[in-house]
């Protein structure tokens, strides 16, 4: 693996994420996320998009936290193989309680959401949540806490960029804060198919 886009989020609070540089990678597009204690934190619905190329196979990771009373209110993702800010596969982390999540793989076309496989609810005890999605042609693995929850199958998408997602509703009954962490994208080298037509030539 070769990494293209890195961000740990080390700015001044309240810089926008589209107006911060990361460590690597390219600008960030998008409006509504903020930095906050060197952290991307959230407001209603806002996804930003990296705005580097990436190689068809591909790989993104970040941490997760939440800090919520309603916690069912509160998400992040983790976006992948994203033609713009409507067309994208997302990998939806939903925070059910202090130390349980729900995992979601979705794809998104023009602006509306597919499940692609059933929720897979987890116990995780750390308060950081590390979650990653890998592609390799049209196989997506997804992981949880460093567990793989899920192997898909799909083709809708077959290249695009990487970004994040975060979401809560903007209700009286919800005082939810998401935080992401340690992003990171970059490509999957895969090696070599070996030949299968080599004949062994012995000379004396």
């Amino acid at each position: 693996m070769a990494i293209i886009v890195q961000d740990s989020f080390t700015d001044v609070n309240g810089t926008p994420l589209a107006s911060h540089t990361p460590e690597q990678g390219g600008a960030w597009t998008g409006d509504g996320i903020i930095i906050s204690g060197n952290k991307a934190t959230n407001v209603p619905g806002m996804t930003h998009i990296n705005n580097i190329s990436m190689p068809n196979n591909q790989y993104v990771k970040a941490e997760f936290y939440a800090q919520e009373t309603n916690y069912n209110s509160v998400a992040c993702s983790l976006i992948f193989r994203a033609l713009d800010s409507l067309n994208y596969y997302e990998f939806l982390i939903q925070k059910v309680n202090a130390t349980a999540v729900f995992a979601y793989p979705y794809k998104v076309v023009n602006g509306g959401r597919t499940l692609l496989a059933a929720a897979v609810g987890l116990d995780v005890t750390p308060s950081w949540v590390p979650v990653k999605a890998e592609v390799i042609g049209s196989a997506i693995n997804l992981y949880v806490n460093n567990i793989l929850v899920n192997t898909i199958n799909d083709s809708t998408f077959s290249s695009g960029k990487v970004g994040l997602h975060q979401e809560y509703p903007s209700s009286s009954y919800a005082t939810g804060i998401t935080y992401i962490d340690n992003f990171e994208a970059g490509s999957i080298i895969t090696p070599p198919s070996a030949p299968t037509n080599l004949t062994l030539a012995c000379g004396i």
